[in-house]
């Protein structure tokens, strides 16, 4: 099996695999609403687990900031 992040052979990592029940992804395809593609039953290696989940909680922390209006004090 191979990597659906990073491409690598998974059998050759030394490592258990993360299986992936499901990703949706809604990419535009040339019209005005966004396409479903839905991909099921892949895996992806630890490596690239551990990015998506350090670039998740960037995300958090960023979307949670409390932002100060300068003008305001």
């Amino acid at each position: 099996m191979i990597c659906i992040f990073c491409g690598r052979d998974l059998t050759k990592l030394r490592q258990k695999p993360i299986p992936i029940r499901i990703i949706e992804f809604r990419p535009f395809i040339g019209q005005a609403e966004p396409g479903q593609d839905n991909l099921t039953g892949l895996e992806c290696c630890q490596s690239c687990y551990q990015k998506i989940l350090v670039n998740r909680a960037k995300a958090i922390a960023e979307y949670g900031q409390i932002k100060e209006d300068i003008d305001a004090h």
